[in-house]
C-alpha cells in the first residue's frame, strides 16, 4: 500500500484507522520518505513502450 498524507500527524490518524483499530491487522511496518522520489505510480514495463523500460529482445 502506498499512503500519501499531508504530515505526519495526517498519517497517524489514517495509520491508526487502518492498521491499530482493525483487530484482523496483525503486523503492519511503516518506511517514511520525507521527499518525492517517484511522482505517480507508473511502472516502466518491459514492451510499454517506455522509454524506462527495460527488456529488448
Amino acid at each position: 500500500m502506498v499512503l500519501v498524507t499531508a504530515d505526519l500527524t495526517a498519517y497517524r490518524e489514517v495509520s491508526r484507522k487502518l492498521f491499530i483499530e482493525d483487530k484482523t491487522v496483525r503486523r503492519y511496518e511503516t518506511l517514511l520518505t520525507y521527499e518525492e522520489v517517484k511522482p505517480g505510480l507508473k511502472l516502466p514495463l518491459p514492451g510499454s513502450g517506455h522509454p524506462g523500460a527495460s527488456g529488448h529482445s
